[in-house]
């Protein structure tokens, strides 16, 4: 599946979309951003299989590091607090 294929403009990204949209209005955002990481792993892994692997190192790497930024304390000496606003 490409960006500009028909299945990833007409069925994919609609789906995406309000699989989101539906879960942020209940406030459910940490399901949301799970379901997004699901909908990213189907729409590499329908392109192509080996690619998942890739997906999942970024997104490890990714979360390691944002850990380790939130683990510093700030300039007045408190410590980051992570906020969700539904």
């Amino acid at each position: 599946m490409l960006f500009n294929s028909f299945e990833f403009i007409f069925i994919f990204s609609p789906c995406t979309f309000l699989l989101w949209t539906f879960l942020r209005r209940y406030c459910l955002s940490d399901v949301a951003v799970f379901a997004l990481l699901l909908a990213s792993m189907f729409f590499y892994a329908y392109w192509n299989l080996p690619f998942i692997l890739l997906l999942l190192g970024s997104v490890i790497v990714n979360y390691v590091l944002q850990r380790v930024i939130y683990s510093y304390p700030q300039k007045n000496g408190s410590f980051q607090q992570k906020k969700l606003h539904c």
